[in-house]
């Protein structure tokens, strides 16, 4: 879990020159990427769709873990993933709204904002890149909720160590139809505009 904390220097090095370029380049779609038309659209619409059942799923998890399993140390390691991955996410999402700021209020600007609404977009981009970050964290969630409850059962013998897996199972299974749903929905709604 500790290398889980902080993305590789890969995707770190790529996520701020792809930040740099589009705050530059396309300073409209990085406002609202739904913006893009044409073919792009549906796939821009489907990367949202898949961020947020990622992230939706993860923090779940997350949350079932904190519940089963309290205070462990395997809770702590996943929260404090977590919460470093959406440090960095806020981060880069803080750099790229004010890398906005000269495209969007700026002389011969060609997106008409006011201050307020440029705040709007840069708290936009934030939890953009919260949730970019966040949803990369993953894969990594099956290990805490199974620990969690394992832990929990030594001290609870509500849980018997036969029920452990189904109980992870469904709730993974939950979490995933539930994130899954809405990211349908939200596919559904963005893909008709």
């Amino acid at each position: 879990m500790e290398q889980a904390a902080q993305p590789g220097r890969f995707i770190t090095y790529l996520l701020i020159l792809i930040l740099i370029v589009a705050g530059w380049r396309w300073p409209r779609y990085v406002v609202d990427p739904t913006a893009v038309g044409g073919g792009l659209h549906d796939w821009i619409a489907g990367a949202i769709s898949a961020l947020l059942f990622l992230s939706f799923s993860t923090l779940t998890i997350l949350a079932y873990s904190l519940l089963f399993g309290g205070p462990s140390e395997a809770n702590k390691k996943f929260l404090a993933a977590v919460l470093n991955r959406a440090g960095i996410g806020a981060t880069l999402g803080a750099l790229l709204g004010v890398r906005l700021a000269p495209a969007l209020l700026g002389q011969g600007s060609t997106i008409a904002t006011s201050f307020p609404g440029f705040l709007g977009d840069v708290g936009d981009t934030v939890t953009l890149l919260t949730l970019v970050l966040i949803s990369t964290l993953w894969p990594y969630s099956l290990g805490p909720l199974k620990r969690a409850l394992t832990t929990a059962s030594g001290s609870d013998p509500a849980v018997p160590a036969r029920a452990r897996n189904w109980i992870v199972s469904a709730i993974v299974l939950g979490a995933n139809y539930l994130g899954a749903e809405l990211a349908l929905a939200v596919y559904q709604g963005l893909s008709r505009h």
